[in-house]
């Protein structure tokens, strides 16, 4: 991931890494994301953003993108993906970096019988698809994410707009965020 090498240098962004890798496990990381557990019952992506709606420069320091997050069949039910976010974001305020998503629910395989089964399966995205009962899904989310603190942002590169319309792009802004990044993060149009 990209970050600085200089102590002094830390950035919101990588002192949130660092104090996720706490509680966390990271399973895979590649160029500027990384795929983590929370004790193998969530599963989430997480990305650092080096350019939001046309803002690039020092937005990696202080944006990190959530790509997915996944709970296996077996561990639903248990309040386990709140819970992950719940923490995640915790982590986020008290480290000043802001999280933005995109609700757009999908599913994977249901065949883990294991740890290393549904590793596999959150790594290699297996038996991606979206459901067919999706807009209920992603009206849940949007519920879902709200009440966790979320709110709407606008994003231009979001992929389909028959699938994601701007009602489903969220981002998640500390009670300590850069001040003038936000102003700019939410100065952008349609």
């Amino acid at each position: 991931m990209i970050f600085d090498e200089r102590p002094e240098d830390i950035s919101p962004a990588q002192n949130f890494f660092s104090v996720i890798s706490q509680t966390f496990t990271l399973l895979d990381q590649r160029e500027n994301q990384g795929a983590f557990t929370y004790l193998d019952e969530a599963y989430f992506c997480l990305e650092v953003v080096e350019n939001f709606n046309g803002i690039g420069g020092e937005i990696w320091r202080h944006l990190v993108h959530l790509r997915s997050i996944w709970v296996p069949p077996s561990s639903r039910r248990a309040g386990w993906m709140a819970s992950t976010l719940e923490l995640l974001l915790s982590y986020a305020d008290a480290c000043g970096v802001a999280i933005d998503t995109v609700s757009n629910p999908f599913e994977l395989s249901s065949m883990g019988k294991s740890i290393e089964d549904n590793r596999r399966i959150f790594l290699g995205d297996v038996g991606f698809r979206y459901l067919p009962n999706h807009q209920d899904k992603q009206h849940r989310q949007r519920k879902r994410l709200r009440k966790l603190g979320f709110r709407n942002v606008k994003m231009k590169s979001i992929g389909s707009r028959d699938r994601v319309r701007k009602k489903d792009c969220w981002i998640f802004i500390p009670s300590k965020f850069d001040k003038e990044l936000l102003s700019l993060i939410y100065k952008t149009d349609w």
